[in-house]
Formats: C-alpha cells, sequence, structure tokens
C-alpha cells in the first residue's frame, strides 16, 4: 500500500497564493517524501493542453506520480436542475483533460470489484 498527499491538506498556501499546482508535485516530494499526490480541480489555474502538459512536465520531474484527480465544487452531474447538472459535466473536464497524468496502472482503480 501507498500513501500519497492530498492537495487539499495544503490549501491554505494554494489559497494564499505561496504555492501553485505546479510547485506542489515537489513540494510533496521535498518537504514531505511523498511519491504519489491527489490534485484538487479548485487549483487548477487552467484546463488548457498547455498548462496540463507543464503540470504533467513537473510531477515527472519531481519523481511522483497523480493517484487521483478530485472534482470538487464542479456543479451536480446528478442534480435535478439542469444548469446545475450540465455545470457538473463540464466540471468534470478537469479530470477529462487531467486524465493523462494519471499512470496508467492507476486508470482501471475506479472500477468497483
Amino acid at each position: 500500500m501507498r500513501i500519497g498527499l492530498a492537495g487539499w491538506s495544503l490549501c491554505r498556501r494554494f489559497k494564499s497564493g505561496e504555492m501553485t499546482l505546479l510547485d506542489y508535485p515537489k513540494t510533496a516530494v521535498d518537504e514531505f517524501g511523498f511519491s504519489a499526490i491527489e490534485l484538487n480541480s479548485p487549483f487548477f489555474e487552467s484546463r488548457d493542453e498547455k498548462y496540463l502538459a507543464e503540470l504533467a512536465a513537473r510531477v515527472t520531474a519531481a519523481g511522483c506520480e497523480v493517484a487521483n484527480i478530485a472534482v470538487d465544487g464542479e456543479g451536480g452531474p446528478a442534480s435535478t436542475d439542469e444548469a446545475d447538472r450540465k455545470s457538473g459535466a463540464q466540471g468534470q473536464s478537469v479530470d477529462l483533460g487531467g486524465r493523462r497524468l494519471l499512470k496508467k496502472k492507476n486508470r482501471s482503480r475506479g472500477r468497483r470489484r
């Protein structure tokens, strides 16, 4: 079993601007000794390809891997309110766009056994 660092545990650093998501992989490894991290959607500065590629490069350079991407505060994809449901579906794009940040061996973990 491996234990990773959840990005939300450092939310004060993200919210204060002391740290960005691009800094997080190196911080997780250097300061805390973790080799697996969880990313959180509220801390993504962008969802474009260039930003995601830079984030993936930083993860690799730090020597860690993304174990999970938590999608928080992005609307309710199961909501009965159509606007909220559409907002939630669009918010899931963080997971879909960031999916390549996850190692292939981790992609099947979402299945229930």
